[in-house]
């Protein structure tokens, strides 16, 4: 036998008997981890007294219970407090309900309660809005101040809160009235292929699929002098008449949305910073995210003397609403819109509340509620036991650049 075939023959063997050992290592690293990763499911097991399919139905029995101890009364009743009076951030009611939510859930059992404050950039009214329209000669067709009425004998008028649009800026401006639908690229692009230019003009569009914001930013950026907003029974009031509150839950003709029309969340000059002292805060002067141009809430019944006045270019069919007349998109007619609004840094505050898990005391989930109807949800149980392998993190936050309107109950 050659010296190369000696050769070979040794180096299978070698290679054979390293296949060998190598084969056996792996088979008792293998054993091992399965050994200790059974141990661990079988010390778990043992101490929660479950497998994985009795987890899991745990999980689904927390589910039931939790929502078996929702009671629509209690909701109701917690609504009632929640929505007295305007709680807008920064007010003496906004601090009271904030402490009382953590009351509530200090009560529920929960393991740990703390309100934080934070100082954030906020705005109000100041007096109603007007407007006023006229035809081109200046002959005045209608004025108003804008004002929503109560329609319930429970609700005191002089409470509700001017209508207005936060962080519209405080100007008066006139121009030839356009109607741009709900304010979308897509609308502002109909208007140019029908030859409109809304550069100066007062754009008036109705609530509808794109948030205020981004409305009064399409009309800002083709340099618009300011906007309208309105609600169309369309959208807000689709069951008709009988449905409108107080018989129903839906919009009446002189109901009026308030809101934000800053596009980003939270404090409007924080720039994603805690809004504490000492953190960084944008110059409102230099580097504002605020609108430019002003824009005003109104009433339908209001908004129906100027769309049923205009008198140019019918609309396509998807630009038209709920008045018995066609909304047109263009007009001779001048309207002249005066917002009266402030800015102030005011402290709000939120609420936040833990629950720590049995088993697993360092995991949690995390929540935030923005109206009164999630806030209540939160704490109006009967009881709240929180055996078993159950965390939750709930903050309860109240309205920051939002301005929550009254929510009528």
């Amino acid at each position: 036998m050659s010296f190369r075939q000696r050769f070979h023959g040794r180096s299978l063997v070698f290679f054979l008997v390293g296949f060998a050992v190598a084969l056996i290592i792996g088979a008792l690293i293998g054993v091992g981890i399965y050994s200790a990763v059974g141990c661990k499911k079988s010390e778990a097991a043992k101490l929660t007294g479950s497998t994985p399919k009795d987890e899991e139905r745990a999980r689904f029995s927390w589910h039931e219970k939790i929502l078996n101890e929702m009671k629509a009364d209690n909701i109701k009743n917690e609504l009632k407090y929640l929505t007295k009076g305007p709680h807008l951030g920064g007010t003496q009611l906004s601090k009271d309900q904030a402490e009382y939510v953590a009351g509530k859930l200090r009560d529920a059992g929960f393991d740990k309660v703390k309100i934080d404050m934070y100082t954030i950039l906020l705005s109000y009214p100041t007096k109603p809005g007007e407007v006023q329209v006229k035809f081109k000669n200046g002959s005045i067709i209608s004025e108003f101040e804008v004002l929503e009425p109560a329609v319930h004998k429970s609700e005191n008028a002089s409470e509700i809160v001017f209508p207005f649009n936060a962080f519209s800026p405080a100007k008066q401006v006139e121009g030839e009235l356009v109607y741009a639908n709900f304010g979308r690229t897509s609308d502002f692009k109909a208007l140019e292929a029908a030859g409109i230019n809304v550069t100066g003009k007062i754009v008036i569009m109705r609530y509808g699929p794109t948030s205020r914001g981004a409305k009064v930013n399409n009309a800002q950026v083709r340099g618009a002098a300011g906007c309208i907003l309105f609600s169309d029974p369309e959208q807000w009031n689709p069951s008709g008449k009988s449905a409108q509150y107080p018989n129903g839950w839906e919009l009446p003709d002189t109901g009026i949305q308030r809101g934000t029309i800053v596009r980003r969340q939270g404090d409007a000059l924080s720039r994603e910073y805690p809004s504490k002292e000492g953190f960084y805060r944008a110059n409102p002067k230099k580097a504002s995210p605020l609108p430019t141009i002003p824009s005003q809430p109104i009433q339908f019944v209001q908004a129906k003397i100027l769309l049923s006045h205009m008198n140019g270019v019918i609309g396509p069919n998807d630009f038209q609403g709920d008045g018995n007349f066609k909304y047109r998109m263009n007009s001779t007619l001048r309207v002249n819109v005066s917002v009266h609004t402030k800015l102030e840094s005011k402290p709000t505050y939120t609420v936040s509340a833990v629950i720590y898990g049995k088993t697993e005391p360092g995991k949690f989930t995390y929540e935030c509620d923005d109206g009164g109807d999630d806030i209540c949800a939160k704490y109006t149980c009967d009881e709240f036991n929180h055996d078993g392998d159950y965390a939750k993190h709930i903050a309860v936050k109240a309205p920051t650049t939002d301005v929550e309107r009254v929510h009528r109950q």
